[in-house]
Formats: C-alpha cells, sequence, structure tokens
C-alpha cells in the first residue's frame, strides 16, 4: 500500500457510463405516514426516539419501536445511533445502527465514530484538572483520562468486532479512511496505518491524516503546469488540464484555470465546463453518512454557478437553466434554489429552472436542512410554522409549532408539542431518476489553459472550507441570540454542517462543533454553554 499526502477518493475507471440524475419537475407532494404518541424526530437522524415507562426506545420513521424503552438519551453521529443507558454513569454507552440493532455494547464512557466503518469505544477514569483527557461540558469540575480505547471494525454487513484494546499510552489520536484507519501512539508518536484485521500496512506517516490510495482510490499529477488524475496504478483517468482540482464533495470537485471553475464526477467526466467565476457550495443536502455532511455541489441534476458576481444555476450538460443574474451577496444558495431578499425586505425564492416566486403572508422564510432547496419554513406572526415548495406552494399551513425533516430529505415532521407528532412521506416528481445514460467512450478534456502557478499540490480548498464554516458559524449564533430556545434545532443543523467541513482540516474545532450538537439536543443546556463551545472553536480555526 502506498500513502500520498494528497490524495482524491474517487473511483478509477475509464468514463464510459454514468447514472444522469435528471432535473426534478415542479411537482411536490406530502402523504401522512404516521401519527405517533410519544416520539421526537431525532435531529439528523431517519429515527424517531418513543418515550416509555422507564427509558426510551429507537424507532423507525412511522413509529414501530427497534429497541425496549431502556435508554435513557440517544444522539445521532455518522450513520449511527449513540446510545447511552438509562441507568447513565461513566459505563453505560454504546452504538446501534439505525435499525436497532446493537453494534458496539452500552459499557463505555465515550463513542467516537470515525468512519462508517470504524468506531472507538473509550473508557476513562476520573482525574484532576492538571492531567486529564477528557472534560465535563456540563461540570466545571469534573475530568477524566483514558483508560483503554477498543477498536470496532464494522463490516459492509454492519457486524460489528472488536479488533484492538489499546492502553492510554498506545493512543494519542487517529483518523480513517475507507477500511484503513490510522493511530498515533501516544509514547512514541509515532503514526500506523492498519488494515481492518488491525493488521500494521504502513508505518511513521508523517501525519495523522495521511490517506491511503488503494485500488479505488484517484491522485493528482501534473505535467507542464496543469493537473490531472491517476489511478494508484498510474493510469491516467483525466489528462492534465487544470491548475487547479479541488477535493471532492460527494460526487463533484471543482476544477479550476486558474481563471475559471468547472466541475468533474468520480470518473473524470467534466460535467461543467469551466466557464464560470465560481462553482458553490450549498450545505442543505440530505446527509451523506460516508461523509458525515450535508454540502455538495449539486442537488436534482441542478448546479449553482456565477458569473461576474451574479448568480444563477447549470443543469449536467452544461446548459443554463436559471440565468445569472442575481447579485450573489444578495442570495443564499439553498441547494438548487436561491433565497433572495432586496432591499426593500421582500423575499423571494429563484428556483434553479427559472421560476421566481415572491414569497408574501409571512413573518420569515428559510430553507429546511436535508432538504435540498426544494422545500422551506415558514413562519407567521404568532411563531407557528408551514412548509413549502421551491415555487412558493404551500404544502402544509402554519399550523405547527415546529417543523423539521428526516436526514434523507424524504420525511418532514410536525409537533405541536401535545404528545403527538404527524410524519409525512416526500415526494418529488422527478424525471428520468437515476437512469443510466451512456456518455461518449471518451470525453474530450477542456483545451490546457496556460496558468500563472507553478507545480505545486493541487488546491485543497481549506480558505474556503474556513471561510463557509464561518457563515455557519455566524447564523448558528445568530440563531441562539435572536430565539435561545426556538433557535437551538437550527443552531444544531448548522454546527453540525460546520463540524463536517472541518473534519479531515481541524478535527479539534470539528470535536468542539459536535459536542455543541450533542448539548443542543438534549434538555436543559443554555445557550450560553453552546456559544462557549462556537468561541472556542473559531480560535482553533484562526
Amino acid at each position: 500500500m502506498k500513502y500520498w499526502k494528497r490524495s482524491i477518493s474517487a473511483i478509477a475507471g475509464a468514463a464510459l457510463v454514468f447514472a444522469g440524475v435528471m432535473p426534478v419537475s415542479a411537482q411536490t407532494s406530502l402523504e401522512k405516514a404516521a401519527t405517533v404518541e410519544g416520539a421526537d424526530l431525532l435531529y439528523g437522524s431517519n429515527n424517531l426516539t418513543l418515550e416509555g415507562e422507564s427509558g426510551y426506545a429507537l424507532a423507525d420513521m412511522a413509529g414501530t419501536p427497534l429497541t425496549e424503552a431502556v435508554y435513557g438519551s440517544f444522539s445521532y453521529n455518522g450513520g449511527y445511533i449513540v446510545a447511552t443507558g438509562a441507568e447513565g454513569g461513566l459505563t453505560s454507552t454504546g452504538v446501534l445502527t439505525a435499525e436497532g440493532k446493537e453494534l458496539v455494547p452500552c459499557r463505555y464512557s465515550e463513542i467516537e465514530v470515525l468512519n462508517p466503518h470504524w468506531i472507538l469505544a473509550i473508557t476513562l477514569d476520573e482525574a484532576t484538572a492538571d492531567q486529564y483527557d477528557y472534560s465535563s461540558f456540563l461540570s466545571n469540575d469534573a475530568f477524566y483520562l483514558i483508560n483503554t480505547v477498543d477498536v470496532y471494525f464494522i463490516s459492509q454487513d454492519k457486524e460489528a468486532s472488536c479488533v484492538a484494546s489499546l492502553t492510554r499510552d498506545q493512543y494519542l489520536d487517529s483518523s480513517a479512511y475507507g477500511e484503513y484507519i490510522n493511530i498515533q501512539d501516544r509514547a512514541t508518536n509515532g503514526i500506523t496505518a492498519y488494515d481492518s484485521a488491525f493488521q500494521p500496512v504502513a508505518t511513521d506517516l508523517s501525519y495523522i491524516y495521511d490517506e491511503p490510495v488503494d485500488g479505488d482510490g484517484l491522485v493528482t499529477f501534473s505535467s507542464n503546469g496543469q493537473y490531472g488524475l491517476q489511478d494508484a496504478q498510474g493510469n491516467t483517468v483525466m489528462e492534465p488540464s487544470f491548475q487547479y482540482i479541488y477535493d471532492f464533495y460527494r460526487d463533484y470537485a471543482v476544477v479550476s484555470t486558474g481563471e475559471k471553475e468547472g466541475l468533474i464526477d468520480r470518473e473524470g467526466n467534466v460535467v461543467l465546463p469551466a466557464e464560470f467565476d465560481e462553482v458553490e457550495l450549498n450545505y442543505y443536502l440530505p446527509e451523506d453518512p460516508e461523509s458525515e455532511s450535508t454540502s455538495g455541489y449539486g442537488a436534482f441534476g441542478y448546479f449553482s454557478v456565477i458569473q461576474d458576481g451574479k448568480a444563477g444555476f447549470a443543469d449536467e450538460t452544461g446548459a443554463i437553466t436559471c440565468e445569472p443574474k442575481y447579485v450573489a451577496d444578495a442570495v443564499e444558495n439553498c441547494g438548487i434554489s436561491l433565497l433572495m431578499t432586496d432591499a426593500q425586505g421582500n423575499v423571494s425564492i429563484i428556483a434553479a429552472d427559472g421560476a421566481e416566486t415572491l414569497i408574501e403572508g409571512y413573518d420569515d422564510v428559510s430553507a429546511l436542512y436535508y432538504g435540498s432547496g426544494l422545500l422551506y419554513e415558514v413562519r407567521n406572526t404568532d411563531y407557528q410554522e408551514g412548509l413549502i415548495d421551491w415555487h412558493g406552494n404551500v404544502l402544509l399551513p402554519c399550523e405547527y409549532g415546529d417543523i423539521s425533516l428526516s436526514a434523507d430529505g424524504n420525511y418532514a415532521v410536525t409537533d405541536n408539542y401535545d404528545g403527538y407528532i404527524d410524519v409525512y412521506k416526500l415526494a418529488f416528481d422527478q424525471d428520468g431518476a437515476n437512469a443510466e445514460t451512456e456518455a461518449p467512450a471518451e470525453t474530450e478534456a477542456p483545451a490546457e489553459t496556460e496558468g500563472v502557478g507553478t507545480e505545486t499540490a493541487a488546491g485543497t480548498g481549506s480558505t474556503d472550507t474556513i471561510s463557509a464554516v464561518n457563515v455557519l458559524l455566524d447564523n448558528a449564533e445568530a440563531a441562539l441570540n435572536e430565539d435561545p430556545e426556538g433557535g437551538r434545532e437550527s443552531a444544531a443543523g448548522l454546527l453540525a454542517s460546520a463540524a463536517s467541513l472541518l473534519e479531515g482540516e481541524n478535527a479539534d474545532a470539528a470535536a468542539l462543533l459536535n459536542n455543541a450538537v450533542s448539548l443542543l439536543n438534549m434538555e436543559n443546556t443554555d445557550a450560553d454553554s453552546i456559544l462557549v463551545l462556537i468561541a472556542n472553536a473559531r480560535e482553533q480555526i484562526a
């Protein structure tokens, strides 16, 4: 196995066929799936929680219990459910699948989900402020030292096995990429990569975040100041055509000539030609369990682009579907739509298909997290919430105390705080969804553009990431300051998105934000403690 400083996780191979997702049409509908007593949506997941006599149970979106009601709390983390037994204490936390299957027994103090394949289960001993690894955000005088770190590998069919048990001296830090895990030894500071059986495959790594390049990975290579893509065997997947190739978000990566940006897919096909000033990232997509992120470049076959400071949309063919004519600084990119507020305070939704709808009669309009810009929450002057689509069509009137989406974006949950919730299944009328479309046998790469840079590593997008994170943190702080209770859910979504962006670049800041999300999902935590965590995270990325 080789380890490369700059690798791009992608599917190798020549591009012959791709799964083309055609743009969604205007029709969106709701169908009530269930009314459930004593339930809540576990935010960030596709599960409900049910209150029982002695604890809580995990349930599916129809309200069907998946576990016994023996848990004190649940939180969602990287595609899994971190569960704490009703008895609480330092030895009561474990991990469940979304189907309620126990992966890691509830006998640990702390859980760290590194990726879908690797989970660390940690036992802690009480310590003092003079030397500690963990401290409690709920108490100023609770400190803990690591006792053991059990390393669990999760197979593709969701079978878990504890492949190693490490002492505190054997563990300082970790990162995971696919089925490989990097462990830094506290005693030696050495970093070793292990496979799924916890056999060492590379030693003396330079950085904890060094990524493995195996048969499914792509790396950048340069020729004459231009960058292309190769697989792990050195086969050219995409000829050197760009000055920069940025990291993939889901299925796409931004490429740049140094002056203009475009998009490529994971097979090296050019999806959008490098003809735009910027291809915009959005933060409202359904969660991707692999990356624990709601960020991405495309939704339902549309991409937000900026030209001459104006925002618009293009589709997967590169055709402009909404002319870039809206001042980019005056709109929010929500996925397949833009939310625009003009100087007079009028709010409009600009749909990716070119439709512009003035939204009237509401006190507040905001995109729903996990809704891809297809769904908007509206609020009247009585703080009652409703739901509209990207063309302003009313899906639910303003009759609810709260409306949230499941993490996959397929269910809307309404709550009037009367002991019941209603669950609605969302249906999107999409032409040709998931249809396989034959592409040309060879995609012609754009002509090489004479660049101004030298042969350095392809851009990582770190500056863009920090800028995007700061915007999310600003919005989270604003939500909590404006409405410390009502803004908790919105703040949790914003902070979760910020944490996912920072996972590979600043693990400490990401951990602070994930802790903030966990606190927001707990009762009786005040907004001030969350704001302190946000401030600490800002210091980490400054």
